[in-house]
């Protein structure tokens, strides 16, 4: 991932105002997700736990890019219509968004070290990359059915 779309990835997921951006409405978009709060904080909170226990379970971090895309489709899919409709966080969601995270970000780094090459010789350090967008992207559409959040029917049966 290039260096300059990294740090852009961190700024965005930081939820921090970035004085780099011309304008005020450019500004301020760095900060939309603060207006849902708590639900915010709450998806925040459950994509930090995977990365931690990945990180604890594989030594791989889950990359700036595919933070931010689990933050936005959770904030914009989910709480964002929730919310229009008037209902809220509660502690089964909070679980359900646990369980899903775990599943999609397993599986995505199992994808994605099947596909990563290994290393040449023996003694040869092994770096593990971070978990990228695109594998947790190819995640979602291979587990969809699986998601515990897919019982809410927010999205339909398909």
């Amino acid at each position: 991932m290039d260096a300059e779309y990294k740090d852009i990835f961190e700024s965005l997921y930081e939820a921090r105002p970035d004085l780099r951006y011309p304008t005020l409405q450019y500004r301020y978009f760095t900060l939309r997700q603060d207006p849902l709060g708590e639900d915010g904080v709450a998806v925040r909170q459950a994509i930090d736990y995977a990365d931690a226990e990945l990180f604890t379970s594989r030594r791989r971090r889950i990359r700036s890019d595919a933070k931010y895309f689990l933050f936005v489709n959770f904030m914009e899919m989910l709480f964002l219509p929730m919310r229009i409709r008037g209902e809220g966080l509660t502690d089964d969601l909070r679980s359900y968004i646990r369980a899903d995270l775990d599943l999609l970000v397993n599986d995505a780094a199992r994808r994605q070290g099947e596909r990563e090459p290994t290393p040449g010789t023996s003694g040869q350090a092994v770096i593990e990359p971070e978990l990228s967008g695109h594998s947790v992207l190819e995640s979602v559409a291979l587990n969809w059915k699986n998601l515990k959040l897919s019982d809410l029917r927010i999205w339909g049966e398909d």
